[in-house]
């Protein structure tokens, strides 16, 4: 019978050091195969400005709409 309670808490020991095993193998598989967020190396473009009264496309440099005449 005290065979049987050795061989038992054997087996659970090894069960334990299997499982933490196998638990820390894929905690750090997964951060090894995880990709980083991808980086825009290019700065963003600057949007198209439009005026704000009639929606025409306008340059970026200009201070009044060539189409309306409001002010940008």
């Amino acid at each position: 019978m005290l065979s049987f309670f050795i061989a038992l808490i054997i087996a659970f020991v090894i069960g334990m050091l299997v499982r933490g095993a196998i638990r820390k193998g894929k905690k750090s598989s997964t951060s090894n195969t995880a990709t980083p967020p991808p980086q825009n190396p290019t700065a963003p473009s600057k949007p198209a400005a439009f005026c704000p009264q009639c929606g025409q496309p306008s340059s970026g440099d200009s201070a009044f709409c060539s189409s309306c005449g409001a002010k940008l």
